[in-house]
């Protein structure tokens, strides 16, 4: 999904829980801006890779590989699928546990799962496998013996 839309459903979400549940603006702030700097991942995957720090041609490099994808669709299955670390369980867990400690970091789950959740949208519409957004280690497991996207 494109970051304009999860911006946009992010806003959507916070505002209808906002309005439904007695949050307060700082919080209902917090899960708005989670619910799309999660793909903050993608940026620093775009830095590793490219060496470059640029987020204008970040964005432009991620839309590009989406075109890529499209491309292979029948095929996709051969491929290696990124590594996303705030996407995983991996990363869920240990913010779960810092919760109970530090209750704010609630209202981060909360927009990481609206995240999470429009996420898994696209994947059930692309046919994706499940766990290219659910757990850092599985997706690497999966990447062995698969080739690199053609570029």
């Amino acid at each position: 999904m494109l970051p304009k839309n999860h911006i946009l459903f992010g806003f959507l979400f916070s505002t209808i829980l906002y309005f439904l549940l007695p949050l307060t603006i700082l919080e209902a702030t917090i899960i708005f801006l989670s619910s799309f700097l999660i793909d903050f991942d993608h940026y620093l995957l775009y830095v590793y890779r490219k060496k470059r720090l640029s987020l204008k041609n970040s964005l432009r490099y991620f839309y590009n590989e989406g075109k890529k994808w499209k491309k292979i669709m029948p095929i996709k299955n051969q491929y290696k699928r990124n590594i996303f670390i705030f996407h995983g369980v991996e990363t869920w867990i240990p913010l779960a546990i810092i919760s109970i400690y530090f209750p704010i970091f609630w209202f981060v789950l909360i927009g990481m799962g609206i995240h999470i959740f429009l996420d898994y949208i696209i994947i059930l519409r692309l046919k994706d496998p499940w766990y290219s957004k659910f757990s850092i280690i599985l997706t690497h497991s999966m990447n062995k013996n698969k080739k690199e996207l053609p570029n």
